[in-house]
C-alpha cells in the first residue's frame, strides 16, 4: 500500500477516534443525566401523586365514617320512631277494640229497648183495634 492511499496520518485518525469516542462518552452521560432526571421527576410525579391519593383517600375515609355515624344514628331514630309509632298503634287499636265492645254491648241494650218498645207497640195497637177507641188511648 502506499502512504498516499491513507487520507490521514496515524495521529490524525488517532484524533479523530479520540474525539468520537469524547463525543459518545459525553452523549451518552448525557442521555444517563437525561434519564437520571427524568426518573427523579417521575419519582417526584408519584411522591405527589401517592400524598394526594393519601390525602383523598383520608378525607373519604373520614366522610364515611361520618356518614356511618349520622347513618346508624338516623337508624336509631328510625327504629324509635317505629317503636313509639307502634305504641301507638297498639293503643289505639285498644282503644278500637273497647269501642267496638261499648257499641256492641249499647247495641245489645238498644235492641233490647227497640224489642220491649215494639211489643209495647204491638200490644197498643192490638188493645186499639179491640176498642176501637183510637183517640182516648192515645190521649192517655
Amino acid at each position: 500500500m502506499s502512504v498516499e492511499g491513507v487520507p490521514l496520518s496515524a495521529w490524525e485518525q488517532f484524533g479523530v477516534v479520540v474525539l468520537f469516542c469524547v463525543f459518545v462518552t459525553a452523549l451518552l452521560s448525557w442521555f444517563t443525566i437525561q434519564q437520571r432526571d427524568a426518573r427523579k421527576s417521575y419519582e417526584k410525579q408519584q411522591t405527589n401523586w401517592q400524598n394526594f391519593i393519601s390525602v383523598e383517600n383520608e378525607k373519604w375515609m373520614s366522610f364515611i365514617r361520618d356518614e356511618r355515624i349520622i347513618y346508624g344514628q338516623t337508624r336509631k331514630d328510625d327504629r324509635d320512631q317505629m317503636n313509639t309509632l307502634e305504641t301507638i298503634l297498639k293503643h289505639l287499636v285498644d282503644a278500637i277494640t273497647a269501642f267496638r265492645q261499648d257499641f256492641n254491648s249499647h247495641s245489645i241494650v238498644e235492641e233490647a229497648r227497640m224489642d220491649v218498645l215494639l211489643s209495647e207497640n204491638q200490644k197498643a195497637e192490638v188493645d186499639l183495634r179491640s176498642s176501637g177507641n183510637v183517640k182516648n188511648r192515645l190521649d192517655k
